[in-house]
C-alpha cells in the first residue's frame, strides 16, 4: 500500500502537513502553557486558582505529572517525526535536524512547565515556598529520571547511525506480518511502535494505580492518611487526564489520518455511542425504611411538640411560647455551605441554648443544604449546645472542599462512562448485576463519599437518614431541615424533610385577617375594561365591576405546601441519606448531574406527575424563601393560638462584589453596566444567554421580596415578623473548593459581623 499524501505537491505542502500531523501534541503544549494563565482574575479564574495552592506532597505529584505531560508531548513528537515520512510520503528529517531536535528537547520541556512552576510558587505562602519548591523539584527529577530510562529502552540515544538505519528500514514493507501490513505503511520496523505501546501500558498502570489509591471516601476529602498525609491534588487530576490523552490521541491520529478518518468524531462515536444506547442515566440511592419507624409529624405537630414541656425544653423558658426563629440558607457552592455553617455555628457559639432553643426550621438550597446538614447533624438536642471547638471543627471540615473527588470522577468515572455503561448492560444480560455499580460511580457519588468521610473526620455523630430524624423532630428536640430540590421534567419544587408536608391540620383554622385573598378562587383570565359596565353594580359574589367568578374571599387561604412536592410522598416506601438529599439539592449546574432514584434492585419510579430526574433547587428558588414562607403559613396558626407573637426570619446568602473587603455594603445589585461590556458580536452571541442567567437571579430576588412583604402584611397585628440578613460580600468561587486564603477571608467577614449580628439576634430573643 503506497503512502497516503495529505496535500498536493508544493512548496507549502510539507510544513502544513507537519502542522496537521502534530496537531495534538501542539494543542497539549498550548494547554500546558495556558492553564496557569487561566487561574488569574475573577470569574472562572477564582475556581481554578485554588488548584495551584499546594502542600509539599502535592507539589511532588504536580511536578512529576507536569514533567510527565511535557515529556509525553515531546516523546510523541519524536515518534511521529520518525514514522510519519513512510506513512504519508513526506520527506524525512535530515541528520542535522535530528541532532537539533535531540538537543532542544530537554529545554523545550522546561519551557512548557515553567508557567506552572511560576504559578505554583507565587500561589504559595512566602513561608511555604521553599518546601513547595523542593517538592516540585523532586517531582521533576523523578519523572526526568524515568524519562531517561524510557528513552534508552526505545533506543532514542543510540546515535546518528541508528537513526539512519531506522530511516532505511522504514522504507521497506514486510508483507509477512499481516496484522502490521493491514494497518498501512509506517508501522515497520515495529520497535518504535512497540516502545510507544510499552510506554502507554506503563502509564496506564500508573493511571489505574492512582485512581484506586485515591478514590473518594477512603479518607477525609479524598486524601490518604499514612505516616505522611498524602492528598492527590486537583491540578494533578487535570494533568493526569491530559497526559493520558497525550498518548492516546497522537496514536489514533497516526492510524486514522491515513484513511482520512477524523479522530475526534471517531473517538466520540466510540465513547458516546454506549451512553446513547446503554447508559441508564445518573442515579441516587434510596434506602429501605428504618425499623422501628416513627411516623413523620406535620409541621404544626412538630411545632406543638417544641412548645410542649418535654425533655428538650430549655430550662427557665417560662410558660409563654418562646420566639420562633427560622432560617433561609441560599445556594452558592462551597462558599454557601461554609457561610451557612459559619453563621449558624457562630450564633450558637455566642448565644448558646437561647439560639438553639428557638431555632425551629432551616430552608436550604444547593450549597446551603450541605452547610445545613453539617451544622444540624451534630445538634441532636436543642437544649445541649455544643462547645466552640466542635463548631469550629465543622467549619474546618467544610473549608477543606470537595473538588478533589469531583476531578477524580472527571479523570476516571466520567472519562470512561461510555464503556462502563456498555459493560453494565452486558453484565445485566449475563445476569451479573454487580456491573451496574460502574455507572453509579459518577461525580455526585464521589462528592457524597467525600462529604461522608469529611463528616466523620469532623467527629460529628449523626443519624444519617431523613426518617432517622423524625423521632427527634416529633419530640421537639431537633430543628427541622427543609432541603430544596427540583423535578427536572415538570419543574416542580421538591422539598426533602422529616415532615408530612401535606397533612391536614383541621384543628388550626386560619384566623380571619382582612388583607388575605384566596388566590384559588380568582379567575386569572385577563379583564377587558370595555366589557365592564360601571353602573351594573356588583357582580354576584364579587366587588363592583368584577366579573362573576373573580370574587375576593377575605379570611380564606389554600392549604400550605400545595405548590411544593413532598419527597416522602413521592417515594413513600423508601428512606434517604441526608448527604444524598444535600447532593440532590446541590446539583447545579454540571458538577453534580441530575439523577433519578434507584435502590439495590434498580431504578425506582416515584410520582409520575413530577418526573424521574431531580436536580438543584436553585433553579426554582436559590434563596429558600418560597419553602420557608410555605412553612410559616403552616405553623403560624398553631403558634399564634399558643400565644406566640414574635418570629425572626434570618436570611443567609452570598453576593459577590468587585474587590476584597467590599467596603461599600450598600452597593446596589442592579448597578449600571457599561455598554462596552457586551460590544458587537459578543453582545449578539452572549447577550441572550447572559440575559437568561441574570434574569433568573433577579426574578427570584424580586419575587422573594414581594412574598416576604406580603407575609409580613398578612400577619400584621397578629404576629410580629422581623427579618435579619447575614450577607457574604466577597468575590469567592462557586466551585466546591476554597483556598486557605479564601477561607480566611470568609472567616474575617464573620469576625467583623459576629458581634453585631449576635447582639441583634440576642436582643430579639430577649424581647428587646
Amino acid at each position: 500500500m503506497p503512502p497516503s499524501r495529505l496535500l498536493p505537491d508544493g512548496s507549502a505542502t510539507p510544513r502544513l502537513a507537519w502542522f496537521w500531523l502534530l496537531r495534538f501534541p501542539l494543542l497539549g503544549a498550548i494547554l500546558l502553557l495556558a492553564l496557569p494563565l487561566a487561574a488569574r482574575g475573577q470569574g472562572w479564574g477564582l475556581a481554578v486558582a485554588g488548584a495551584f495552592q499546594l502542600r509539599f506532597e502535592e507539589a511532588v505529584a504536580v511536578g512529576a505529572l507536569a514533567m510527565a505531560l511535557a515529556w509525553s508531548l515531546t516523546a510523541t513528537v519524536g515518534l511521529l517525526l520518525t514514522a510519519v515520512p513512510a506513512r504519508f510520503g513526506l520527506p524525512p528529517l535530515g541528520a542535522a535536524a535530528r541532532r537539533r531536535w535531540r538537543h532542544w528537547q530537554p529545554w523545550l520541556r522546561l519551557v512548557l512547565i515553567l508557567p506552572t512552576v511560576v504559578r505554583v510558587l507565587t500561589a504559595a505562602a512566602p513561608t511555604a515556598r521553599p518546601l513547595v519548591g523542593l517538592g516540585f523539584v523532586l517531582g521533576l527529577a523523578l519523572t526526568a529520571t524515568l524519562g531517561r530510562l524510557a528513552a534508552r529502552l526505545r533506543g532514542a540515544e543510540d546515535g546518528e547511525e541508528k537513526a539512519v538505519a531506522v530511516d532505511a528500514a522504514l522504507q521497506q514493507e514486510d508483507a509477512s506480518s499481516r496484522p502490521v501490513t493491514a494497518l498501512g505503511p509506517g508501522y515497520r520496523p515495529r520497535r518504535t511502535h512497540l516502545a510507544a505501546g510499552a510506554m502507554l501500558t506503563l502509564w496506564s498502570l500508573g493511571y489505574l494505580g492512582i485512581g484506586l489509591a485515591f478514590q473518594p471516601g477512603l479518607a477525609p476529602l479524598g486524601c490518604r492518611d499514612f505516616a505522611l498525609r498524602l492528598c492527590f491534588p486537583v491540578l494533578g487530576y487535570l494533568l493526569l487526564t491530559a497526559t493520558t490523552l497525550a498518548w492516546l490521541l497522537p496514536g489514533l491520529s497516526f492510524l486514522l489520518d491515513h484513511w482520512r478518518l477524523p479522530v475526534l468524531p471517531a473517538l466520540a462515536l466510540v465513547m458516546l455511542t454506549p451512553l446513547l444506547l446503554f447508559d441508564p442515566g445518573h442515579s441516587f440511592t434510596l434506602l429501605p425504611l428504618p425499623a422501628p419507624r416513627t411516623p413523620a409529624p406535620s409541621p404544626p405537630e412538630a411545632l406543638r411538640a417544641w412548645l410542649r414541656p418535654g425533655p428538650c425544653q430549655i430550662a427557665g423558658r417560662g410558660q409563654d411560647p418562646p420566639p420562633l426563629v427560622v432560617v433561609a440558607a441560599a445556594g452558592g457552592g462551597i462558599k454557601a455551605a461554609l457561610w451557612t455553617a459559619t453563621v449558624l455555628g457562630g450564633l450558637e457559639e455566642r448565644l448558646g441554648a437561647r439560639f438553639t432553643g428557638s431555632l425551629q426550621a432551616v430552608s436550604a438550597v444547593s450549597g446551603g443544604s450541605l452547610g445545613t446538614v453539617a451544622y444540624l447533624a451534630g445538634l441532636q438536642r436543642r437544649d445541649r449546645p455544643r462547645e466552640a471547638a466542635q463548631l469550629r471543627a465543622i467549619r474546618r471540615g467544610l473549608a477543606g472542599g470537595s473538588l478533589r473527588p469531583a476531578f477524580w470522577s472527571l479523570a476516571y468515572a466520567d472519562l470512561w462512562r461510555g464503556p462502563a455503561a456498555a459493560a453494565a448492560w452486558a453484565g445485566e444480560r449475563w445476569r451479573q448485576p454487580g456491573w451496574a455499580a460502574l455507572t453509579r460511580a459518577d461525580r455526585a457519588w464521589a462528592l457524597e463519599r467525600s462529604w461522608a468521610a469529611g463528616l466523620e473526620g469532623m467527629g460529628v455523630a449523626t443519624e444519617p437518614t431523613v426518617l432517622g430524624w423524625t423521632a427527634a423532630v416529633a419530640g421537639g428536640c431537633r430543628a427541622t431541615p427543609l432541603l430544596n430540590a427540583m423535578a427536572v421534567e415538570s419543574g416542580a419544587p421538591l422539598v426533602i424533610a422529616p415532615l408530612r408536608l401535606h397533612a391536614a391540620d383541621a384543628g388550626d383554622s386560619l384566623p380571619q385577617l382582612p388583607d388575605q385573598i384566596d388566590l384559588g378562587q380568582i379567575n386569572l383570565r385577563p379583564i377587558n375594561p370595555a366589557q365592564i359596565d360601571p353602573g351594573a353594580g356588583a357582580a354576584p359574589g364579587g366587588p363592583t365591576g368584577a366579573p362573576a367568578g373573580q370574587a375576593l374571599a377575605p379570611g380564606r387561604s389554600s392549604p400550605s405546601f400545595q405548590a411544593l412536592a413532598d419527597f416522602g410522598e413521592a417515594y413513600p416506601a423508601h428512606d434517604l441519606s441526608w448527604l444524598t438529599a444535600a447532593r440532590l439539592s446541590a446539583s447545579f449546574p454540571w458538577i453534580t448531574p441530575a439523577a433519578r432514584a434507584a435502590d439495590a434492585a434498580g431504578p425506582v419510579a416515584g410520582d409520575a406527575r413530577l418526573g424521574a430526574f431531580h436536580s438543584d433547587g436553585g433553579y426554582f428558588d436559590n434563596y429558600g424563601i418560597v419553602t420557608l414562607v410555605e412553612y410559616l403559613g403552616a405553623v403560624l396558626p398553631a403558634y399564634q393560638q399558643a400565644g406566640g407573637r414574635r418570629v425572626l426570619l434570618i436570611s443567609v446568602y452570598s453576593r459577590d462584589c468587585p474587590g476584597p473587603g467590599c467596603q461599600d455594603k450598600q452597593r446596589q445589585a442592579t448597578a449600571a453596566v457599561a455598554p462596552a461590556d457586551l460590544p458587537g458580536l459578543r453582545g449578539l452571541l452572549a447577550g441572550p444567554l447572559s440575559a437568561l442567567i441574570n434574569a433568573r437571579g433577579a426574578t427570584q430576588k424580586v419575587r422573594n421580596l414581594q412574598t416576604l412583604d406580603l407575609l409580613v402584611r398578612r400577619w400584621s397585628g397578629a404576629v410580629d415578623i422581623q427579618r435579619l440578613e447575614f450577607v457574604l460580600e466577597e468575590p469567592l468561587p462557586l466551585s466546591w473548593e476554597l483556598t486557605s486564603d479564601q477561607s480566611a477571608r470568609l472567616e474575617a467577614v464573620w469576625a467583623a459581623e459576629a458581634q453585631a449580628g449576635a447582639a441583634a439576634v440576642g436582643a430579639f430573643l430577649d424581647g428587646r
